[in-house]
Parts: C-alpha cells; structure tokens; sequence
C-alpha cells in the first residue's frame, strides 16, 4: 500500500502566494529562502542585511525562515535615503529570456535570486517590506 503526503492542498495561487513551507516554496516556482533573527515586531537579521518586514507575531530573538520570490524583489538603480530594504549587491550571474532576466546576486554575505524585465545594470535592489514572508520553522 502506497502512502500520500499532502504538504498543502490548494489552489495553485494559493501554494504560490502561501506556501506551507520551504519544500512547497521550491516546489512551485523560484524562491529566496533566507535564515532569519527577529529583531523586532517589524524586522529581522538576514545574511543579506537587515531587513524591515510587515508586523508580525514572532518573538524577538527567535530564529526563522524568510522566503522572498525573486519577482518582488526590484532592482534600484538610484537608491534614496530614507527607502526600506534597499541593498547594495553584485551580479554573480545573469540569464536574458528575452523579456526577462534571472540574476543572481550577492548582498551583504548571501545570495538573492531575483527577475525582472529591466534592461541596465543592477547596483542595487529593494526588497519590499510586504514581500518578506515568514514560513513556519521546522
């Protein structure tokens, strides 16, 4: 007799969107998965920097994981002061689909994966603070 794991049962948005965890992330699609230290309600410690998030519930000093889809994440040629989430990076290596690239990065001592249609070089990127999704922690 064969055994089913159901991991998430839902609409394909909605494992895209909300996925249950980091295995469901991957599975559907790319994903920056990123170890997290809460540092406040409305930010956490990353390898790629600190970054400001959505208010959560997380207890302060707990560790956790992040998941950022490369398509929220947007190149910033021009940063301004006072903008959340905005990194310096460099480009490891660059994929041109035509309409689209897939970049991957380094910012501060991680790696980010990131697509987007924009044509010129990327200096730097922001990363909204709705784009920064918590998954629950194994």
């Amino acid at each position: 007799m064969r055994r089913i794991l159901r991991l998430q049962v839902a609409a394909p948005k909605e494992i895209y969107d909300r996925p249950a965890n980091a295995f469901v992330a991957t599975f559907l699609g790319r994903a920056n998965l990123l170890a997290a230290t809460v540092t406040a309600s409305d930010s956490v410690r990353t390898p790629i920097g600190a970054l400001a998030t959505l208010a959560h519930d997380v207890p302060i000093g707990a560790t956790a994981q992040v998941l950022i889809r490369p398509e929220r994440i947007l190149p910033c040629s021009n940063p301004a002061a006072g903008i959340d989430n905005v990194l310096p990076v460099q480009l490891l290596r660059e994929h041109f689909f035509g309409a689209s690239r897939h970049i991957e990065l380094t910012a501060g001592g991680g790696e980010l994966k990131i697509e987007t249609a924009e044509r010129g070089p990327v200096t730097h990127v922001r990363v909204p603070r709705e784009a920064v999704q918590f998954l629950p922690t194994p």
